[in-house]
């Protein structure tokens, strides 16, 4: 009990704004809806995702760093530790069929680097999957960082048969909306703006970077862009099996009668 109130004291000495008060910060389309201050401890697990807010969780398989502990040949591997953080939990709702879940981490502001970093999923996403792989590096590195689930929740892609809006945020918008939102966090919790903005990504998350470039130059000022799977309804169409393929036909043909400008792909 007084350790952790000694660590929120501590926090809240280092950084402009207390984590607790970042819930108040209000916005259009989008709520924060849990903001704690998160000790030192495991990052989350890939695959178990992560508790409530400051519950602890286990271990990834990725993000190597200074910080990754070692272990004697034979021995069960040790959970690979992030540093203490304000994480930021947020539903975005840019449109009345929208619900993208987002989650952020800023390190207090004496580890802060003065930089923001966005950070892409794989597949049909579904879940935040920054949190297992390039959040926890990011942050170990002293960025201020973010990532969502795209702006659906579960793996597969029936989610798209009759929910357009949820493809164009699928697509592109999530990222930007993120993008934004993220910013605008850094800026009320360090009292400045980041320095620089960048995304990194792979796969899916190549597409999403490839998309930020080419419809919101002005979101990063440096952009990884990795695998990209930059046409994806061809992509799965090609590799599925016949039964998803027909889910899969069906959506594109939805997108068609959209004009091709608007295509989110």
């Amino acid at each position: 009990m007084i350790a952790s109130l000694a660590f929120m004291l501590a926090a809240a000495a280092t950084s402009p704004t207390p984590c607790e008060s970042l819930t108040d910060l209000k916005f259009d389309n989008a709520t924060i809806t849990a903001a704690t201050m998160v000790p030192e401890g495991p990052a989350p697990a890939r695959g178990g995702g992560r508790g409530p807010a400051g519950a602890p969780a286990g271990a990834p398989a990725a993000a190597q760093g200074a910080n990754t502990p070692q272990r004697a040949a034979g021995a069960p591997p040790q959970p690979q530790m992030i540093p203490a953080h304000c994480r930021v939990q947020m539903v975005l709702k840019p449109t009345s069929d929208s619900h993208i879940e987002m989650e952020m981490w800023l390190p207090p502001a004496d580890k802060w680097n003065g930089k923001f970093m966005g950070v892409g999923n794989g597949g049909f996403a579904g879940s935040i999957q920054g949190l297992t792989n390039e959040m926890p590096q990011a942050l170990r590195l002293g960025y201020a960082t973010a990532g969502t689930d795209t702006g659906h929740q579960g793996a597969g892609g029936d989610w798209a048969i009759g929910h357009p809006e949820k493809m164009i945020d699928f697509g592109y918008r999530s990222t930007h909306e993120m993008t934004l939102k993220g910013k605008q966090i850094v800026k009320t919790f360090y009292e400045r703006t980041p320095q620089y903005s960048y995304f990194k990504g792979c796969s899916t998350g190549g597409r999403m970077a490839m998309m930020e470039a080419q419809r919101y130059p002005d979101d990063y000022d440096g952009i990884i862009a990795g695998s990209l799977a930059n046409r994806h309804i061809h992509m799965w169409t090609a590799g599925w099996s016949a039964a998803s393929n027909c889910r899969v036909i069906l959506t594109a043909r939805c997108r068609k009668s959209r004009p091709r400008s608007s295509t989110p792909w």
